[in-house]
Order: C-alpha cells, then structure tokens, then sequence
C-alpha cells in the first residue's frame, strides 16, 4: 500500500483511479473513457467522485465537475453533492466551490494526503441509520402512529437502491423508532456478542 504522495504520483492514472475511489469506500466507474467526469461512485449514497492525479488543479475543473453533476443529477433542481480529489488545489477552486453553494451544489475538494493520513472519508449507510435511531429516540409516538412493518422493507430498499426512497425527517424518525421497538420486544437478538478470550 502507497505511504507517501510520491509513490502515488508514480501510479498509472487508472491505477491511481481505484486507490482513491477504495480509499473512499466508493465504487470505480467502469467506462475508462466518457465517464462524463465521473470516476466513482460513493458505496451507499452513489455521490459522484472525480480523480484527478494533479497539483494545483484550478477553478475550471470545477466548473467542468459542476456540469457533470448537472447532468447526473438531471431530475434535482439543487443539492447536487460531489467530490473532486487530487494532491492539491488553487485558491480559484476553493472559491468557485464557495460560489457554487449559491446554485445548490456541495462540492468537497479532497487532497491525497488527508485520504493517506486517513482525515477524510464519505458518510455510509451506518452513519444514516445511527441519525434514524437519534431520531427514533427522541420521538414520542401515540398508538396511532407505531412504527408499521413496511418500514423494514423501506429501510431495506433504501439500503439497495438509495435514490428510490426520498429520505424525510418523518421518515427517518420511523425508521429510528422502528429499530427501538424492534430491539425492545427482541432484545436477545442484539445483544452484542462477547470477543472470544485469548487462550491463557
């Protein structure tokens, strides 16, 4: 495994490609050529991730990212969310990344270093369901409004396909209420298992 920004920069592009999507926990686009952009694909929400295995990268490769995540995103009018990683970055970047908040994009420009250092990663499937369970216990419900079993099957579509399944505040405190509910009538069922002792 590459240690320093040196031996990375000495990767072959495509080589490089898949060290930062991995790094991200993503998946690498399949297409090494017209990607539109696009180099991955984080695991759980599918953001969009560009690689780019350059110093200084400038204002235009944002302004390109930004159409391409137009195009990705074709049926949003805003919060387009995307990562553009490479070792470094001009100040032009960080400002068009600063302007573009106005048009509805939340764009993260990543270094290398902060992906060998291990300071950086995009939030998975198990962060989303920690805010559900926050929710669920801080949402007091009457009779009427108990968790329903199609929550489970919701929660499980949203875990294969996360664009089918608009994410609501309501939803997300169902979801949370569900988990509790579930764990309060079936509590031997998730009980954490005991590490095994190391033998004496």
């Amino acid at each position: 495994m590459p240690t320093s920004t040196e031996e990375l920069k000495k990767f072959k592009p495509f080589d490089f490609q898949y060290w930062v999507v991995n790094e991200l926990r993503g998946t690498p686009s399949q297409k090494k050529v017209g990607d539109m952009g696009i180099d991955g694909l984080s695991f759980y929400h599918h953001y969009p991730i560009q690689v780019k295995q350059s110093d200084s990268v400038g204002r235009n490769v944002v302004d390109n990212f930004e159409t391409a995540l137009r195009r990705y995103y074709k049926e949003r009018t805003g919060n387009f969310i995307g990562f553009i990683v490479a070792f470094s970055f001009t100040k032009g970047a960080h400002e068009e990344v600063a302007r573009a908040k106005k048009d509805g994009f939340k764009l993260e420009l990543v270094t290398v270093q902060r992906l060998l250092d291990k300071k950086f990663t995009i939030a998975q499937e198990g962060e989303l369901f920690a805010g559900c369970f926050k929710q669920g216990r801080e949402y007091n419900m009457s009779e009427k409004q108990k968790p329903q079993p199609n929550i489970v099957e919701i929660a499980a579509r949203m875990l294969r396909d996360p664009k089918s399944v608009r994410l609501t505040p309501e939803l997300k405190r169902r979801i949370g209420a569900r988990i509790l509910d579930d764990q309060k009538n079936d509590p031997q069922k998730h009980k954490a298992t005991p590490k095994p002792k190391k033998p004496g």
